[in-house]
């Protein structure tokens, strides 16, 4: 970690456990030089003792809502969004191009996306880096660029599996801009488990399969819910 960083206000806007999670996924071993690493929500909450899977997937929530990560739960993968810009490794023109055979092996088209876009955000402030110069470098910054800052924060209906319950009482207590999305997520799995003539068992796959990494509507599991009942 940058020194720097505890004279950013949006760092220091944080919550405890959302810095917390920020710096595990910083020190993760699957993370890459892209700045991804994986996510299984459930393996991160163990990294300490009082821990519990809601207080990770509140406070990542948090860091999805202010744009330090972006989480795609469909192929369980997070992108540290700033990793690059605060890591030195596209100085070096050898790392850039571990860097864009990384990229290749990432699954979510969301976390390419992102990527790309911040990498041409260091092209344009940093036109002389040599790493620019490498064919495969080249090949990524041609791919489709979409700021994180444009995507939808809110965490998918897969996640309101870890909720069993609904949504916890600490949830309203904190103004952290993904909670309406949340609540949607939550009443669509409730909605889809009432609608089934299964047992609640069947009903969690059927969110589970219907998570997409950008929400899911309201209608179209529903719709998925009947699908199920008329097979």
């Amino acid at each position: 970690m940058r020194h720097d960083i505890w004279s950013d206000d949006d760092w220091l806007n944080l919550t405890v456990p959302a810095q917390h999670l920020y710096m595990t996924l910083l020190s993760d071993p699957t993370l890459n030089y892209c700045g991804v690493a994986d996510w299984r929500i459930g393996k991160l909450a163990q990294r300490a003792a009082e821990n519990r899977v809601v207080d990770t997937f509140l406070a990542a929530g948090e860091l999805s809502h202010a744009h330090f990560l972006v989480i795609d739960e469909e192929t369980e993968e997070v992108l540290i969004r700033s990793y690059l810009r605060h890591d030195p490794l596209l100085k070096n023109p050898r790392l850039a191009v571990t860097m864009s055979k990384e990229y290749g092996v990432i699954g979510s088209r969301k976390i390419r996306a992102a990527l790309v876009y911040e990498l041409g955000r260091l092209k344009r402030e940093n036109p002389d880096w040599l790493a620019w110069e490498k064919p495969s470098v080249k090949t990524v910054l041609r791919q489709n660029a979409v700021s994180a800052k444009d995507m939808d924060t809110d965490l998918p209906a897969g996640a309101a599996m870890y909720l069993p319950n609904g949504l916890p009482s600490e949830m309203g207590k904190r103004d952290l801009g993904f909670t309406s999305g949340l609540q949607r997520a939550t009443s669509n799995v409730q909605h889809a488990t009432f609608h089934s003539p299964s047992s609640n068992e069947d009903a969690v796959p059927l969110a589970a399969k219907l998570s997409t990494g950008s929400g899911v509507s309201r209608e179209g599991i529903v719709k998925a819910s009947h699908q199920q009942v008329n097979a």
